[in-house]
């Protein structure tokens, strides 16, 4: 198509170039037809040459590429038939969504630890060393009773007491007992039971390492005396009644060292 329109072309400027040199050139130079028809074909083949000339050269650069190198048409190579018994299979892929981000843990909830405040009125105490009474212990030496007595005429009860005789036989009694190390005070009822005739009297007499710690106390029917005596660091207590009066011929009755105790206060 593009070697028509040139040619075409070139016939027309021939043309219009044959009658421009026509009209321009004398009568007595007029050219011959034939010469100027020569010139035109001419000029018709010269530019139906040039335009074949353009054209080749267009074809031959739409098939290089890079640098004028001709490309080589690349060839599909075909595929073998796979066989169906042979081949591995694929497993189905499932078609529920699966998230692609791991899943979101929430940390887990630490309850804090509380500690209760104790204020020093609450806090637990130890266990507090017992009392020991001489009611419940077995003496080193003598055979007391044990058992409630009536103090003072009827005056003071104390339900844990260690018992001496009064009587016209014998009026000295004795019993010795082992002092717990932890012990600090050894605390006591004295008096004489109401069971006892009115007139008696007795000399009650404390012995600590066999020394007495005083001249010890006498007491009639209706005294009453509260004593502490300190036996830290001791062993043994010693305790002494003497009957001065029975309280008449053939009176009989009881001392007693009334809640008799080994204490730390």
């Amino acid at each position: 198509m593009r070697v028509v329109v040139v040619a075409l072309l070139g016939f027309v400027c021939a043309v219009l170039v044959g009658l421009v040199v026509n009209l321009l050139t004398p009568k007595d130079h007029k050219v011959k037809p034939l010469t100027l028809w020569g010139v035109l074909g001419l000029l018709v083949v010269a530019s139906t040459g040039v335009a074949v000339w353009q054209n080749t050269l267009d074809d031959t650069s739409g098939d290089t590429a890079d640098g004028g190198t001709p490309t080589t048409p690349v060839t599909p190579t075909p595929t073998p038939p796979v066989d169906s018994e042979s081949a591995p299979t694929t497993p189905p892929t499932s078609t529920s969504s699966t998230p692609t981000d791991d899943p979101v843990v929430d940390p887990p909830v630490t309850t804090p630890v509380v500690t209760p405040v104790v204020k020093p009125s609450q806090a637990p105490k130890s266990a507090a060393w017992a009392d020991q009474y001489l009611a419940d212990q077995v003496p080193l030496y003598g055979d007391p009773g044990e058992g409630p007595a009536t103090l003072g005429g009827n005056k003071v009860v104390c339900g844990r007491s260690v018992r001496f005789p009064i009587n016209g036989f014998a009026s000295k009694y004795t019993a010795e007992y082992a002092i717990d190390a932890k012990a600090t005070w050894f605390r006591a009822t004295l008096g004489i039971d109401s069971r006892t005739k009115p007139g008696a009297k007795v000399h009650f007499l404390i012995y600590l390492i066999g020394t007495p710690i005083d001249d010890g106390y006498l007491l009639t029917y209706y005294d009453v005396k509260e004593i502490k005596v300190p036996v830290k660091g001791k062993a043994v207590l010693k305790l002494v009644t003497e009957a001065v009066e029975a309280g008449g011929v053939g009176g009989t009755g009881r001392s007693a060292w009334g809640n008799g105790r080994f204490t730390q206060v």
